[in-house]
């Protein structure tokens, strides 16, 4: 994913944060608050406003702050989003996806390190993930099929012109 597109998402948006970040983006997610914090935030960090609040949205907008409005979480959302992002598809790539919860990087985890997972993990999974700033383990177990046809949904809308 593009290193240099960073994304603040606001409160009303907290499964597109998610989503955003499972694809790889850079997205810093804020529920709860100050309309005003979140603009300094962008602003300090050069990161683009994703938002579902239209006067937040056109205050963003009057104060130069590049920012996107989104009605909801939904793939019609994203596909709406990612254009106006200039993103012609996603990938979904567990190595280089952010953790859904804290943002930080993930890195491979030997299996042999894991320790209080729920029962039948370690013998069902083979690779493990564990975010850098969180702690939070990860496998590639059958979410990964409902991630894949999030992906391939999004990248036919995406297609269509």
């Amino acid at each position: 994913m593009d290193g240099m597109m960073r994304l603040l998402v606001d409160g009303m948006l907290g499964s597109m944060a998610r989503k955003l970040r499972i694809f790889g983006f850079d997205t810093l997610y804020y529920n709860g608050l100050d309309d005003s914090l979140l603009l300094d935030e962008c602003m300090k960090d050069g990161r683009v406003l994703i938002t579902g609040d239209e006067e937040l949205f056109n205050h963003a907008s009057r104060l130069g702050v590049e920012s996107i409005l989104v009605k909801g979480n939904g793939i019609d959302d994203m596909v709406h989003l990612l254009r106006r992002l200039g993103v012609g598809s996603i990938a979904f790539d567990i190595r280089n996806s952010r953790c859904p919860l804290c943002n930080s990087r993930l890195e491979h985890a030997s299996k042999d390190t894991m320790r209080g997972l729920p029962e039948g993990i370690l013998e069902r999974y083979e690779r493990f993930y564990r975010c850098h700033g969180c702690a939070r383990v990860y496998w590639e177990g059958s979410h990964i099929k409902r991630i894949l046809e999030f992906e391939r949904g999004v990248n036919r809308r995406l297609a269509e012109r």
